[in-house]
Protein backbone atom coordinates (compact mmCIF):
# COMPACT_ATOMS: atom_id res chain seq x y z
CA UNK A 1 0.00 0.00 0.00
CA UNK A 2 1.09 3.18 -1.09
CA UNK A 3 1.45 5.90 1.24
CA UNK A 4 2.40 9.90 0.12
CA UNK A 5 3.30 11.43 3.15
CA UNK A 6 5.75 9.35 4.49
CA UNK A 7 9.62 8.45 3.10
CA UNK A 8 10.01 4.99 4.73
CA UNK A 9 9.33 1.76 3.90
CA UNK A 10 8.17 -1.31 5.13
CA UNK A 11 8.46 -5.00 2.81
CA UNK A 12 7.48 -8.16 4.66
CA UNK A 13 7.80 -11.64 3.01
CA UNK A 14 5.12 -14.18 4.50
CA UNK A 15 6.27 -18.10 4.12
CA UNK A 16 2.88 -19.72 4.59
CA UNK A 17 4.57 -22.28 7.27
CA UNK A 18 5.26 -22.25 10.51
CA UNK A 19 5.84 -25.22 13.67
CA UNK A 20 2.40 -26.55 12.90
CA UNK A 21 3.91 -27.35 9.86
CA UNK A 22 6.92 -29.60 11.97
CA UNK A 23 6.94 -33.33 13.83
CA UNK A 24 7.60 -34.03 16.68
CA UNK A 25 10.82 -35.57 15.35
CA UNK A 26 11.87 -32.05 13.56
CA UNK A 27 10.08 -29.53 15.62
CA UNK A 28 12.31 -26.74 15.89
CA UNK A 29 12.81 -26.53 11.72
CA UNK A 30 11.24 -23.90 10.95
CA UNK A 31 12.55 -21.51 13.28
CA UNK A 32 16.51 -22.54 12.75
CA UNK A 33 16.00 -22.68 8.92
CA UNK A 34 14.74 -18.76 9.74
CA UNK A 35 18.14 -17.96 10.99
CA UNK A 36 20.11 -19.59 8.09
CA UNK A 37 18.31 -17.99 5.41
CA UNK A 38 20.35 -14.78 6.42
CA UNK A 39 23.79 -16.77 5.77
CA UNK A 40 23.72 -15.55 1.89
CA UNK A 41 21.79 -16.30 -1.12
CA UNK A 42 22.60 -16.78 -4.75
CA UNK A 43 22.94 -12.51 -5.42
CA UNK A 44 24.09 -11.77 -2.02
CA UNK A 45 26.53 -14.52 -0.65
CA UNK A 46 27.18 -13.40 2.49
CA UNK A 47 25.32 -12.09 5.63
CA UNK A 48 27.51 -9.11 5.70
CA UNK A 49 26.51 -8.10 2.24
CA UNK A 50 23.29 -8.17 3.08
CA UNK A 51 23.14 -6.28 6.54
CA UNK A 52 24.56 -3.81 4.61
CA UNK A 53 22.79 -3.23 1.50
CA UNK A 54 19.59 -2.68 4.21
CA UNK A 55 20.96 -1.13 7.23
CA UNK A 56 24.11 0.19 5.55
CA UNK A 57 21.17 2.63 4.56
CA UNK A 58 19.90 3.20 7.78
CA UNK A 59 17.30 0.00 7.77
CA UNK A 60 16.38 -2.88 9.75
CA UNK A 61 16.13 -6.26 9.12
CA UNK A 62 14.36 -9.07 10.98
CA UNK A 63 12.56 -12.26 10.75
CA UNK A 64 10.37 -14.17 13.23
CA UNK A 65 8.92 -17.54 13.08
CA UNK A 66 5.61 -18.10 14.80
CA UNK A 67 2.90 -21.45 14.82
CA UNK A 68 1.07 -20.27 11.38
CA UNK A 69 3.93 -18.63 9.80
CA UNK A 70 7.60 -17.50 9.28
CA UNK A 71 8.08 -13.55 8.24
CA UNK A 72 11.45 -12.05 7.12
CA UNK A 73 10.72 -7.54 7.28
CA UNK A 74 12.61 -4.73 6.53
CA UNK A 75 12.31 -0.86 7.19
CA UNK A 76 14.15 1.84 5.01
CA UNK A 77 14.29 4.79 3.24
CA UNK A 78 11.68 4.37 0.50
CA UNK A 79 14.25 5.59 -1.95
CA UNK A 80 16.08 2.04 -1.42
CA UNK A 81 13.00 0.09 -1.02
CA UNK A 82 13.94 -2.14 -4.88
CA UNK A 83 16.98 -3.04 -3.04
CA UNK A 84 15.43 -4.43 0.18
CA UNK A 85 13.06 -5.88 -2.44
CA UNK A 86 15.17 -7.91 -4.38
CA UNK A 87 17.47 -8.53 -0.88
CA UNK A 88 14.63 -10.48 0.55
CA UNK A 89 13.26 -12.16 -2.69
CA UNK A 90 16.38 -13.44 -3.08
CA UNK A 91 17.21 -14.78 0.43
CA UNK A 92 13.60 -16.04 1.00
CA UNK A 93 14.23 -17.73 -2.45
CA UNK A 94 17.45 -18.68 -3.40
CA UNK A 95 20.16 -19.38 0.39
CA UNK A 96 22.64 -20.94 -0.17
CA UNK A 97 24.17 -22.07 3.41
CA UNK A 98 26.08 -24.44 3.74
CA UNK A 99 26.68 -27.32 5.92
CA UNK A 100 29.35 -25.46 8.18
CA UNK A 101 26.53 -22.76 8.43
CA UNK A 102 24.41 -24.66 10.02
CA UNK A 103 26.66 -26.19 12.79
CA UNK A 104 27.51 -22.09 13.47
CA UNK A 105 23.89 -20.81 13.88
CA UNK A 106 23.11 -24.25 15.37
CA UNK A 107 25.00 -23.17 18.55
CA UNK A 108 22.96 -19.95 18.01
CA UNK A 109 19.48 -21.34 18.29
CA UNK A 110 20.82 -24.19 20.98
CA UNK A 111 21.60 -21.01 23.20
CA UNK A 112 18.48 -19.12 22.28
CA UNK A 113 16.24 -22.14 23.85
CA UNK A 114 18.34 -22.12 26.43
CA UNK A 115 17.87 -18.28 27.46
CA UNK A 116 13.88 -19.14 27.10
CA UNK A 117 13.96 -21.84 29.57
CA UNK A 118 15.57 -18.82 32.24
CA UNK A 119 12.58 -16.99 31.14
CA UNK A 120 9.30 -18.06 33.53
CA UNK A 121 6.75 -16.36 31.17
CA UNK A 122 7.95 -18.52 28.47
CA UNK A 123 7.67 -21.75 30.66
CA UNK A 124 4.32 -21.22 31.41
CA UNK A 125 3.13 -20.15 27.78
CA UNK A 126 4.61 -23.37 26.62
CA UNK A 127 2.80 -25.55 29.66
CA UNK A 128 -0.33 -23.88 28.85
CA UNK A 129 -0.04 -25.07 25.46
CA UNK A 130 0.55 -28.46 26.37
CA UNK A 131 -1.84 -28.50 28.39
CA UNK A 132 -4.81 -27.21 25.80
CA UNK A 133 -3.39 -28.98 23.01
CA UNK A 134 -1.70 -31.97 23.92
CA UNK A 135 -0.06 -34.02 20.56
CA UNK A 136 -1.42 -31.41 17.85
CA UNK A 137 1.61 -29.12 16.86
CA UNK A 138 0.63 -26.13 18.89
CA UNK A 139 1.08 -27.95 22.02
CA UNK A 140 4.74 -27.96 20.73
CA UNK A 141 7.57 -25.53 21.07
CA UNK A 142 8.57 -23.13 18.27
CA UNK A 143 12.26 -23.46 19.27
CA UNK A 144 11.70 -27.01 19.12
CA UNK A 145 13.29 -29.64 21.70
CA UNK A 146 16.86 -29.53 22.52
CA UNK A 147 17.44 -33.13 21.07
CA UNK A 148 15.87 -32.45 17.87
CA UNK A 149 18.21 -29.14 17.59
CA UNK A 150 21.39 -30.99 17.91
CA UNK A 151 20.13 -33.76 15.19
CA UNK A 152 19.13 -31.47 12.28
CA UNK A 153 21.46 -31.72 9.57
CA UNK A 154 21.99 -30.16 6.27
CA UNK A 155 19.71 -32.08 4.24
CA UNK A 156 16.72 -31.75 6.63
CA UNK A 157 16.58 -28.48 6.33
CA UNK A 158 17.00 -28.03 2.81
CA UNK A 159 14.19 -30.71 2.33
CA UNK A 160 12.07 -28.36 4.68
CA UNK A 161 13.23 -25.32 2.65
CA UNK A 162 11.76 -26.90 -1.00
CA UNK A 163 8.64 -28.43 0.40
CA UNK A 164 7.63 -25.00 1.70
CA UNK A 165 9.21 -21.76 0.33
CA UNK A 166 8.03 -21.27 -3.29
CA UNK A 167 6.19 -18.24 -5.01
CA UNK A 168 2.99 -19.87 -4.64
CA UNK A 169 3.35 -19.82 -0.38
CA UNK A 170 4.46 -16.59 -0.40
CA UNK A 171 2.66 -13.10 0.35
CA UNK A 172 4.50 -9.93 -0.13
CA UNK A 173 3.31 -7.01 1.81
CA UNK A 174 4.73 -3.18 1.39
CA UNK A 175 3.54 0.35 2.82
CA UNK A 176 4.84 3.14 2.53
CA UNK A 177 7.07 4.95 0.35
CA UNK A 178 7.63 3.01 -2.99
CA UNK A 179 6.02 2.92 -6.82
CA UNK A 180 3.24 0.48 -7.00
CA UNK A 181 3.90 -0.22 -10.87
CA UNK A 182 7.54 -0.77 -10.22
CA UNK A 183 7.23 -3.46 -7.56
CA UNK A 184 4.76 -5.40 -9.53
CA UNK A 185 6.68 -5.35 -12.41
CA UNK A 186 9.84 -6.73 -10.65
CA UNK A 187 6.98 -9.72 -9.25
CA UNK A 188 6.21 -10.44 -12.80
CA UNK A 189 9.76 -10.69 -13.73
CA UNK A 190 11.19 -12.76 -11.08
CA UNK A 191 12.47 -15.90 -12.95
CA UNK A 192 10.71 -18.15 -10.23
CA UNK A 193 7.36 -16.63 -10.81
CA UNK A 194 7.34 -18.13 -14.06
CA UNK A 195 8.43 -21.70 -12.75
CA UNK A 196 4.85 -23.39 -11.96
CA UNK A 197 5.10 -25.20 -8.43
CA UNK A 198 3.21 -27.93 -6.92
CA UNK A 199 0.89 -26.68 -3.97
CA UNK A 200 2.89 -27.36 -0.92
CA UNK A 201 1.05 -30.60 1.11
CA UNK A 202 -0.40 -29.45 4.23
CA UNK A 203 -1.09 -31.63 7.00
CA UNK A 204 -4.78 -32.01 8.58
CA UNK A 205 -4.74 -32.75 11.98
CA UNK A 206 -7.28 -32.40 14.11
CA UNK A 207 -7.47 -30.32 16.95
CA UNK A 208 -8.11 -32.41 20.50
CA UNK A 209 -11.54 -33.46 21.89
CA UNK A 210 -11.88 -31.98 24.93
CA UNK A 211 -15.03 -32.74 25.40
CA UNK A 212 -14.22 -35.70 28.36
CA UNK A 213 -12.14 -33.08 30.24
CA UNK A 214 -14.97 -30.36 30.45
CA UNK A 215 -17.70 -32.91 31.27
CA UNK A 216 -15.69 -34.02 34.58
CA UNK A 217 -14.59 -30.06 35.11
CA UNK A 218 -15.71 -28.60 38.39
CA UNK A 219 -18.74 -26.50 37.73
CA UNK A 220 -17.76 -22.80 37.99
CA UNK A 221 -14.06 -23.60 36.54
CA UNK A 222 -12.72 -23.30 33.41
Amino acid sequence: MPISNTSVSSIQFWVNTGSRNESSENNGISHFLEHLLFKGSKKYPSARQISELIEGQGGYLNAGTSYDVTYYHATLPGEHVMTALDVLADLTLNPTFTPADVETERRVVIEELRRSLDRPTTIFYENHQKHIFKDHPYGRTILGPLKNLKTMSHADLMNYFNAYYRPNNLTLVIAGDFNRAEVLNFIKNHPLTKTKFPKPQFSDIAFPNTDSQKSKARPGLC
